[in-house]
This record gives structure tokens, C-alpha cells and sequence, in this order.
């Protein structure tokens, strides 16, 4: 918004200071600081027991009536103090949403918070005047340090599928390749029993995320039928160390196997993006593999990070997890970051594993070319004869580049509008 940064503050008659960085402010600063796992953020300091608040707001009332449906979404990490936070929007006074507490954040991590705009509406916000996007302070007005990154409003168009309706709209093409060839012409690896589709009912956004969907669906295609349809994503990004951030939620169902995870943009394998566009010259494991999140439904819950690389592949010794009690029920973020030495793997900022050997070569360490990701649901032999339909649900995917002037960006992302 262009008003820009800024805040009220008690001690000054609840008058403002803005893009001054709160030098005007007794109660309140801010400043941009580098944040090792973002770059650049804003960081927000409040006084001890300083009425006052940060605002990101405009000269004039805007029109965000196409946001009727969608959500302001905004990443806070409480570096220290209480952390307890409150926001507010306000349109042209004296309307306002007032002041809504969302409850207490943990210290130390970086956590993703989500308004619905029909929130606020009930709460009394006018979209036809909305100036000033968001206020937030530490509730209680009591004294802490947080930071802020990715702050937006976002916009959903429902789509409720049914009657005849389509369940979304297509994944973004520009970004994602659905692959379906199957790569031996019978049957995909591991003896798995699904097709691939590009159809919409298995891979589909609405309200603001991907949704991958496994069916229990017959299917033929390519000479072959089979008894479940799934979807796997391609990503037409390759990169090369970095940190991968993926917001998501899992599947859940005896016998699914969900993965976010990447290849070497040099695997030989018939009918993947890169294979098409000639750049395969390495067969699997000698391209690398690196599981970020595995996720399989007879194992509810237990989340699995791996390297797959030819001195250990397929029942790799290189791995490592943890329990996460809601993986199905809620959203988490799982995060890899890639250096040139290490691989280290996290849920929620809470490391589970890291992959640094001590020799690397091409036997340790096939990963001194770019990789891409890949987002998928498996049917194993061993599938619940009761399954039906399982999902898993993704709010966002982000590569960020690493390294000391690494831009706070994304240097490549898709959120799923």
C-alpha cells in the first residue's frame, strides 16, 4: 500500500510515525534485519508495557471486494518476549474490523497465519474502503520482538465441484508438468498400482491450494488398466542449493504413499519434463534423489525425510524422521536446506535429519547439478481394499536462494491462487 510502514503509539497521543522506522515512536521500532532462513525481514520491536502498534497502509480507501473469499496471510517469528499477537484492518473510519487476538505463537519458529476475509467482514470491515491492510502488535501491549515476512492478501475462487461443476481449476502449466507416462510402458516403480493423470479430478487448485487426489478409479490408458488414478508433478524449475519451503497437508489411508521430493535434472526416465526437453543423461540413483517429506498411510503420522545415491539407495541407511501427531489434519511446513556440504531436513523449523558426508563424490554426493521437484500420491500392493479417495493438500511451494545477500524472494514459488 502506498502510505507505506508505519505506527500509532500511546506515548505520543496515539498520534502516528511512518516509514521513519519509529524514530517518532517511544514504544515501538522497526527495521529490516537479514533472518538466517529468510534474508531480509522486518523485524518489530515493542517496549515493555508501550501502547502500540505496526500498520502497512494507504492514502486511500481501496476496493478489495475481490477478496470477498480469500484470506490475509502473513509468516511472524517472535524472536522474544510474550508471544502473543493481535491484528486489526481497518477501512476509512471509523470502520474497522477492532482488535481480534489470535492467540499465542511459539518462539523461535516461523509460523504462517491465516484470516479469512469473511472473518472480517463479520467482524464489520467494508471491502469497498478498505486503507490500511494490516495492524499488528503484541497483545497486551507487552514488551516482545517479532518478525514479519510475506505479507499479502490472497484471493480464492471456490470451487465446489459436484453437479456436474469441475472440483478446481488446472495446476498453473507454466510451472507444473503432469507426468503420466508409464516408464517401462506396464507399470510405474515399486509395484505400484495407479495410472498418472493429467485430468483435473486428480490434480486441481481451489480455495487457495493444490489438492493431489489418489482415487480408486478404473483406468486405461497407454494398453494398460488400472484400478486407481493419482497425480505427479513435475516442476519446470531447476535449481541448484537453496531452501525449499512446502506448507502442506497430508494424506491419510493404509496403503498411500505421498511424497514432496526432487530429482537430478539429469535422470534418465522415459516420459519426466527434463527427459523431454534432453537433458537426461544419468540413470536413477547416479542423478540423486532427495525425499523431502514421504508420507505413508500404514505409518499415520510418522514423516520421513531421505537421500537416495548410489553407495545407498531404495532401503537407504540415510534418513531420518519424526512424529507429527496432525500431518493429516493440519498444515505444516516442511523445509530443506541445501548448502554446499549438507542437506539438513525440517517440520515446523524442528530438524529431524541432516545428510553431511564426510567424502563426498559421485558415489556420496550427486548433487552438483540442479534438481526439480516432484509432488505425488503412490497406491501400494498393500492398499486398504476399503480405500476410496485420499488427498494431499498444498498451500505453497517456495525455493529460496542461500547465502549472505540472498534476497528475502522466492526465486521461484507457486502459491496456488
Amino acid at each position: 500500500m502506498d502510505r507505506g510502514i508505519g505506527a500509532f503509539d500511546e506515548a505520543i497521543g496515539w498520534a502516528t510515525c511512518s516509514n521513519d522506522g519509529g524514530a517518532n515512536c517511544p514504544s515501538i521500532s522497526w527495521a529490516k534485519v537479514n533472518d538466517p532462513q529468510r534474508g531480509e525481514v522486518l523485524q518489530v520491536t515493542h517496549a515493555a508495557k508501550g501502547k502500540a502498534g505496526l500498520y502497512i497502509a494507504s492514502n486511500a480507501g481501496q476496493d478489495l471486494s475481490a477478496f470477498s473469499e480469500g484470506e490475509i496471510s502473513f509468516d511472524i517469528k517472535f524472536i522474544s518476549g510474550d508471544p502473543q499477537l493481535s491484528i486489526k484492518i481497518d477501512c476509512v473510519w471509523p470502520c474497522s474490523t477492532g482488535d481480534m487476538n489470535l492467540g499465542p505463537k511459539k518462539l523461535g519458529q516461523w509460523q504462517t497465519v491465516k484470516v479469512a476475509v469473511s472473518d472480517l467482514m463479520a467482524q464489520g470491515l467494508k471491502l469497498t474502503s478498505v486503507d490500511t491492510g494490516l495492524v499488528v502488535w503484541a497483545t497486551g501491549y507487552k514488551g516482545a520482538v517479532f518478525q514479519l515476512d510475506q505479507v499479502y492478501w490472497k484471493s480464492k475462487k471456490s470451487q465446489q465441484g459436484g453437479n456436474g461443476q469441475p472440483p478446481g481449476k488446472p495446476i498453473d502449466s507454466s510451472k507444473w508438468f503432469a507426468q503420466t507416462q508409464l516408464p517401462d510402458g506396464v507399470s510405474w516403480f515399486n509395484g505400484e498400482l495407479q495410472h498418472y493423470t493429467g485430468k483435473l479430478e486428480n490434480a486441481f487448485v481451489s480455495d487457495g491450494t493444490l489438492k493431489i487426489v489418489a482415487l480408486k478409479k478404473k483406468y486405461t490408458a497407454q494398453g494398460q488398466t488400472k484400478g486407481y488414478t493419482s497425480a505427479r508433478l513435475n516442476s519446470k524449475f531447476a535449481f541448484k542449493q537453496g531452501r525449499v519451503e512446502i506448507r502442506a497437508k497430508m494424506q491419510s489411508g493404509g496403503g498411500t504413499w505421498a511424497a514432496i521430493w526432487s530429482l537430478g535434472q539429469n535422470v534418465q526416465e522415459k516420459g519426466g519434463y527434463w527427459q523431454t526437453k534432453g537433458y537426461g543423461t544419468k540413470s536413477w540413483p547416479a542423478c540423486g534423489e532427495i525425499d523431502i517429506i514421504e508420507h505413508w498411510g500404514h505409518k499415520q503420522n510418522l514423516i520421513q525425510s531421505a537421500m537416495h545415491t548410489p553407495s545407498s539407495h531404495g532401503a537407504t541407511v540415510n534418513l531420518g524422521s519424526q512424529v507429527i501427531p496432525t500431518a493429516s489434519t493440519a498444515f505444516h511446513l516442511y523445509e530443506l536446506k541445501w548448502s554446499a556440504d549438507k542437506m539438513v531436513f525440517s517440520v515446523d523449523g524442528k530438524e529431524h535429519y541432516t545428510y553431511a558426508p564426510s567424502v563426498k563424490n559421485a558415489a556420496t554426493w550427486p548433487y552438483d547439478g540442479k534438481q526439480y521437484l516432484l509432488l505425488n500420491i503412490a497406491i501400494e500392493s498393500s492398499i486398504d481394499p476399503k480405500f476410496t479417495k485420499c488427498v494431499m493438500e498444498v498451500d505453497y511451494v517456495r525455493v529460496y536462494d542461500i547465502g549472505p545477500s540472498a534476497s528475502k524472494k522466492p526465486i521461484w514459488a507457486d502459491e496456488f491462487d
